[in-house]
């Protein structure tokens, strides 16, 4: 199935200089988290002075700035689609509240201009973190979807409850 993306970010990326920026929007769920942790890999806008936040505000919903890089899925035939996000400068309430969870973390990425930051021109669902480290700040996630080339083939066993008339 073909990806169609803007004629906007196109010209942006085979220009030799551009004014667009695409924005990496990072949510990160979990059970055990109030509310999904949003973070935006630029400082679209000023969203508020007193403290100091940068962010970007993409549907409604408010992503956070970080020093982010997002390294995304490409095509290697020796493993599954995976993701590298590497979180800089990331304070220590957020490393301690990763780092307690035992399970993985439901991880969405979506890509947009930040000239039209409501516009999703890529989206990556379905992730979950396959691999967490951190040092003095610095964190970084690995995601990936589940793999299809665990799933056992065929489906089911050919036993005599799932398939009776192979037995008579």
């Amino acid at each position: 199935m073909p990806k169609y993306v803007s004629l906007t970010l196109r010209e942006a990326l085979f220009a030799q200089h551009t004014g667009e920026v695409a924005v990496v929007l990072a949510t990160l769920e979990h059970d055990d988290f109030e509310e999904p942790l949003r973070f935006s890999s630029d400082a679209t806008q000023r969203l508020s002075d007193d403290p100091l936040i940068y962010g970007t505000i993409s549907q409604s919903l408010t992503y956070y700035f970080a020093m982010m890089t997002a390294i995304l899925p490409h095509d290697d035939e020796k493993r599954p689609p995976y993701v590298t996000l590497v979180f800089d400068n990331v304070g220590s309430d957020i490393v301690s509240q990763i780092r307690s969870i035992q399970t993985p973390i439901a991880v969405t990425l979506r890509v947009v201009l930040a000239s039209a930051p409501n516009n999703i021109e890529e989206i990556f669902t379905d992730l979950h973190t396959t691999d967490f480290s951190w040092s003095e700040g610095q964190v970084t996630l690995e995601c990936s979807q589940d793999p299809l080339m665990t799933e056992p083939c065929p489906a089911h066993r050919m036993v005599k409850p799932f398939a009776p008339g192979l037995f008579k």
